[in-house]
């Protein structure tokens, strides 16, 4: 009886190692293909991340890996009331409160169909950390403080390309809102614009980003957001290495079947 108690204590402690090896193997594989996709989306988010610095505004978006709290805040520049006329000035302080409380309004709708994206997308990636600990997101929506605004103003921030020669934005003239993106890219392209090239292993493994860099061959698609309007990031570089960063939105689509799917540009800008 001895003997039988004595051979089966070993191996209770070799299974015992085994189950905690392995629990301690899934665990880390758990964790690791979370922050795998955390990073993905981490990636895609800073592209949403449009802002003037000279006005100190736009949309920011930041996210904590560990509780899946994603924060977008909108930021809108501050009302200076630099009018000559009075009334003008009461139209316009009108008009400004009015778009502040309007965004304001919608905020929980999108917090909502943010969360419900991302969570969806959680389980189609079957991301478990991110299906016991569900994504939270919270829109905002902010002022610029005009102090802040106003030293920026008087303090302009050295641009890292202020030593480069101007960029040449005769040939974007024909550029307009709501253009074909395969337009614009040859409008751009014939320019003297070179797309900037993306590596195919920082494109997120679903999402139309993929499509338009592999069937359409836009190289230079930078990342495509799964939410809202679903916006995609566009990069161009010209020979003094300016950027000029076009913006569609919408999802890619085609007139008729067999050819590529195409996007509407919304605005561009340089960087």
């Amino acid at each position: 009886m001895g003997n039988g108690e004595s051979e089966s204590t070993p191996k209770k402690h070799y299974w015992g190692k085994r189950i905690i090896i392995s629990l301690v193997i899934i665990i880390g594989i758990v964790f690791a293909w979370h922050f795998y996709l955390s990073f993905d989306l981490s990636k895609r988010l800073e592209s949403l991340n449009m802002h003037a610095i000279e006005q100190n505004s736009g949309l920011f978006v930041s996210t904590n890996y560990f509780t899946n709290h994603v924060n977008m805040t909108i930021k809108l520049p501050p009302n200076e009331g630099k009018f000559s006329s009075e009334e003008i000035s009461s139209v316009a302080d009108s008009v400004y409160g009015a778009l502040t409380e309007g965004l304001k309004a919608i905020t929980p709708e999108l917090s909502a169909r943010a969360e419900e994206t991302l969570n969806t997308q959680a389980r189609e990636k079957f991301d478990l950390y991110a299906m016991m600990v569900p994504y939270r997101v919270h829109a905002s929506v902010e002022q610029a403080d005009p102090v802040a605004n106003s030293k920026i103003q008087e303090e302009p921030v050295a641009s890292k390309s202020s030593s480069r020669p101007a960029p040449d934005i005769s040939g974007l003239k024909k550029l307009t809102q709501n253009m074909k993106y395969s337009e614009a890219r040859k409008i751009i392209l014939d320019a003297g614009w070179q797309g900037k090239k993306t590596r195919w292993q920082d494109l997120e493994e679903y999402g139309q980003a993929k499509t338009l860099y592999y069937d359409n061959g836009w190289h230079e698609v930078q990342s495509c957001a799964p939410t809202g309007t679903s916006p995609c990031r566009f990069e161009f570089n010209d020979i003094h290495e300016n950027t000029l960063v076009v913006i569609t939105e919408g999802e890619c689509y085609t007139e008729n079947e067999g050819q590529k799917c195409d996007l509407g540009i919304s605005r561009w800008l340089l960087e």
